[in-house]
């Protein structure tokens, strides 16, 4: 789609073609796995925001926020599974496709939007926090 662009300040103008603009758009490939597999064979990253996680999060789940990835990715270990987890499962698609093209083995929690189900509650704490160490997660007074 063409279109006229009046800038009121100095800036710079950046093209996407056609094709990499389709390419933006097309839901991310990552492998699913289901919350009792996850919970048994991976590590769990929470990527909601802190907040979220203070309210709830899953067992032994680390949080790094979608928006701190990039910075904490450091974090993690090629040798460890891990499994991201949001409510919706958008978040949670988008940083495995991003951990995964960093080299890691990584998955998308399959059906996030049911952790917000009575079935799931059991699953669902506030305390402890849990912090990563060699790509782990441990307590965080620990």
């Amino acid at each position: 789609r063409n279109a006229s662009v009046t800038m009121t300040s100095d800036g710079v103008l950046m093209y996407l073609s056609a094709m990499d603009f389709a390419k933006l758009l097309e839901e991310p490939k990552v492998t699913h796995m289901g919350l009792s597999e996850a919970l048994d064979k991976a590590t769990l990253i929470d990527v909601r925001s802190e907040a979220e996680y203070g309210r709830w999060h899953l067992p032994k789940a680390v949080n790094i926020p979608l928006n701190l990835l990039a910075m904490k990715k450091r974090l993690l270990n090629h040798e460890t599974h891990y499994v991201c987890y949001c409510e919706s499962g958008h978040r949670s698609k988008a940083a495995a496709h991003l951990l995964s093209l960093q080299g890691f083995t990584v998955f998308a929690l399959a059906d996030c939007e049911s952790l917000l189900d009575k079935s799931h509650q059991m699953y669902r704490q506030d305390m402890p926090h849990y912090l990563l160490q060699q790509g782990v997660a441990v307590p965080e007074n620990s």
